[in-house]
């Protein structure tokens, strides 16, 4: 059984002149003892100047219709693939495995799920989930995401004020001085907050005096129920609210 290759890629996307970076995760299967019959390859794009494996794993990692490819390092080329080749008739053994290297691309497992531990409470076509156990900024998007949300996007006044008064109501557990995760962020750009499921600007805020406060290590927007919206430091660990 070939190894497996993890390789992360950083997208960079362009929205009104701000740059945001997106991780994307590829795993792919090593068949680096192989080598290609060049006559029997058709490449669906061929890439030249990849000096490194990692250049080759980058390039399919991020193309959809990318299911495999070759890695030259001897003309530093990346032969990208449509479809897989049929590695018994044109795959041929090779002691000089610098040459031409087979990688796979794995599919994507399926996501693990879980319930809201609580209910999800609907208004004005939303629903939110109050999760009340404590957790960092970026585990609490990611269990949103497994609960098939998001972090909250609080886009509107008439939202924000529903919000802190089901706050409010959950006083009576977390106490006055709870605080919760919202999706708000500017880890990829700073000083400029944007909601992290749609990386659309805040068109709607509702910021403490002196917030944000420009402070670089405080990059992600929490809820303060005796205030209103403050920036802290992501690493925290605080109640959240997703959306779906």
């Amino acid at each position: 059984m070939g190894n497996i290759l993890w390789t992360l890629l950083v997208i960079f996307l362009l929205d009104n002149f701000k740059t945001y970076g997106e991780l994307v995760v590829s795993k792919f299967e090593d068949h680096s003892n192989l080598i290609s019959d060049a006559e029997s390859v058709t490449c669906e794009a061929l890439v030249s100047k990849r000096t490194s494996l990692i250049n080759c794993a980058v390039d399919c990692s991020h193309l959809s219709w990318c299911v495999a490819f070759f890695f030259n390092s001897r003309l530093q080329t990346c032969c990208l693939l449509k479809t897989l080749m049929a590695i018994d008739s044109v795959i041929q053994r090779d002691e000089d495995i610098r040459i031409n290297g087979y990688f796979v691309k794995q599919p994507k497992q399926p996501e693990e799920t879980i319930e809201c531990p609580g209910v999800w409470e609907e208004n004005d076509g939303s629903k939110y989930c109050f999760v009340i156990s404590k957790a960092d900024w970026d585990l609490a998007e990611r269990k949103c995401s497994m609960m098939g949300g998001h972090l909250v996007a609080i886009e509107s006044e008439s939202e924000d004020k529903w919000i802190y008064e089901r706050l409010n109501f959950y006083t009576n557990i977390t106490g006055p001085d709870a605080k919760w995760w919202s999706g708000g962020t500017d880890k990829d750009s700073e000083d400029f907050f944007y909601w992290q499921h749609s990386r659309q600007n805040l068109t709607f805020e509702k910021w403490n005096l002196g917030d944000p406060s420009g402070d670089k290590d405080e990059n992600c927007l929490l809820l303060l129920l005796l205030d209103h919206w403050q920036d802290y430091p992501c690493s925290d660990e605080y109640s959240f609210i997703c959306e779906k």
